[in-house]
């Protein structure tokens, strides 16, 4: 381009710019909704790049070769680092809260609520939506407590009272034997509105806790999370009476998370974390027992940074260390099921 003329640069760059608006087009048709907004990020910041290099090369006109390379080599540099950090936070929202909804789960839990058998029911709070697996050994009417899950980023509630009730009764059957267990979907999630934001998470966790604490039924609440649903369990527990906190692979803080799978969010970079969740901070004022379980091989949340939060924890409370298991294998390993059914009962 350093031969052309004004007018040659502009037909060049509107070329160029035309080209790219329809290889945008004909990607945007064969993407998935999630991926368009990332996609509109991506050729905001290409455009707005290409302008400023535009710009660059005709004020730089008559300059040296080598004030030309040295100027587009800091614009170009400064338009990676604006790319890298729209790509981080478009995508990793869309990587932390895969909005998630098992329609074929929700058929199989509504027949069940259909017999009428007190099994399972479908619970409402606000814009939230959920399930209720009922405690077996007690009567409709009878007080019992209630486990109150924070679940994982990938899960639904229809997909896991399907796995209590219908798939693995007897593996699961310990959370649901005395104690009613309670799921509401976060926002966004199975029929649920709303976005999952660490604000609304936030939110979502007092008001549900406030809707299971004011059932008839209800004899006291154990907050139960688990992975990316520590945080709004733990936040939980330190703003309303909980009976007892149960936490499964936790994290300090969300920069752990974040930087456990790009360790480059420290400083200025910190500011590219958008899911706010800073349970070293809240578990301080958790006055009620503590059970936190990890695993030293978990490949999700670095076993570092529940140890972390259990330094930081006041009151009573306990960690246990489940070695050689994964992430998804708390799920399936008996010894955890176990001792947070046995954490239950003993607090209630």
């Amino acid at each position: 381009m350093e031969d052309m003329g004004f007018g040659k640069k502009l037909l060049y760059s509107l070329v160029t710019a035309l080209t790219a608006a329809i290889v945008y087009g004909i990607t945007l048709c064969l993407l998935e909704k999630a991926f368009h907004t990332l996609l509109l990020v991506l050729l905001i910041a290409a455009v707005v790049l290409g302008a400023v290099l535009l710009v660059l090369l005709i004020a730089l006109d008559t300059k040296s070769k080598k004030v030309k390379a040295g100027a587009i080599a800091g614009v170009s540099v400064l338009g990676v680092l604006i790319i890298f950090s729209s790509v981080i936070m478009v995508l990793a929202p869309m990587m932390l809260f895969p909005k998630n909804h098992d329609e074929d789960a929700f058929k199989a839990v509504e027949k069940l609520e259909e017999a009428k058998d007190n099994t399972v029911q479908q619970i409402v709070c606000g814009d939230l939506t959920g399930w209720r697996v009922c405690a077996r050994n007690a009567r409709p009417e009878d007080k019992r407590p209630v486990i109150l899950f924070f679940a994982g980023n990938g899960m639904n509630s229809s997909r896991t009272a399907e796995l209590l009730l219908l798939d693995e009764p007897e593996l699961y059957a310990p959370f649901y034997a005395d104690c009613d267990f309670v799921y509401f979907d976060y926002p966004g999630y199975g029929t649920s509105a709303g976005e999952p934001t660490g604000d609304s998470l936030r939110q979502m966790a007092l008001d549900v806790f406030d809707e299971v604490d004011s059932w008839s039924t209800t004899s006291s609440v154990i907050c139960f999370g688990y992975s990316i649903g520590t945080g709004p369990a733990t936040y939980c527990a330190s703003q309303r009476e909980a009976d007892g906190l149960v936490l499964w692979a936790p994290y300090a803080n969300s920069y752990d998370v974040y930087n456990n799978y790009i360790d480059v969010f420290h400083g200025p970079m910190k500011l590219l974390v958008l899911y706010k969740m800073d349970s070293d901070k809240y578990i301080k004022d958790v006055s009620c027992p503590i059970l936190i379980m990890a695993s030293d091989t978990d490949e999700v949340i670095p076993y570092e940074s529940s140890r972390d939060l259990f330094a930081r924890a006041g009151g009573s409370s306990d960690f246990m260390t489940i070695s050689g298991i994964g992430h998804n294998d708390f799920w399936v390993t008996d010894k955890v099921i176990e001792s947070t059914a046995d954490f239950a009962e003993g607090v209630a």
